[in-house]
């Protein structure tokens, strides 16, 4: 089997492949979903810190009432336009 970038074969006492590292930066998308369905846990990976925070992420719209409702706080409501 030829070299590839960010994957590195170990081998045992006999000289037999044994293990595999692998490069989660580089092939985390395709690896990632093989881990999972064995049960490794990868709370640790910045990929999933990120997909959580998006889950809890406002709506475009959320947002634009949001904003609205702080901007509105800080400035004279007679300023305000009313919609």
């Amino acid at each position: 089997m030829s070299e590839v970038s960010g994957i590195e074969l170990e081998k045992d006492a006999a000289g037999n492949n044994r293990y595999v590292r692998i490069d989660l930066k580089k092939y985390g998308d395709m690896i990632n979903p093989v881990l999972k369905q064995l049960g490794v846990k990868l709370s640790d990976n910045q990929v999933d810190k990120f997909e959580q925070d998006w889950e809890r992420s406002l709506t475009i719209e959320e947002f634009r009432i949001h904003a609205k409702q702080e901007l509105r706080k800080h400035f004279n409501h007679k300023y305000a336009r009313k919609d």
